[in-house]
């Protein structure tokens, strides 16, 4: 017998947008504890049984909640942020030297 352990209080399902033939991305509206999230979480196609499973990848970020004092709404500075990126897309250069990031192993 399998133990259970409840992950959200309430979760509706939004949409999704697929990545590749074997993983998407499923946003959720979800709540726990008395704060509102989106739920942004990559899923992946599980072959060996043709079945989508939830992957470790993704975020939640809440709608609206108190921060020292004050009612923030990180999901729509996130919303904000992404259609700066969207709109500055098309002339970003694909590679530049200059702003390369590397990762040493150690």
């Amino acid at each position: 017998m399998s133990k259970q352990k409840k992950v959200w209080d309430n979760c509706k399902f939004i949409g999704e947008v697929k990545k590749s033939e074997r993983t998407k991305l499923r946003v959720e509206l979800v709540a726990r504890d008395g704060v509102r999230y989106i739920n942004v979480r990559e899923w992946y196609m599980k072959k060996s049984e043709g079945i989508w499973k939830p992957g470790l990848s993704g975020f939640a970020i809440p709608v609206k909640i108190p921060i020292e004092g004050q009612v923030v709404q990180p999901a729509e500075e996130l919303i904000k942020l992404m259609q700066k990126v969207i709109e500055e897309a098309p002339s970003f250069p694909l590679e530049d030297e200059a702003n390369a990031v590397w990762r040493v192993k150690e």
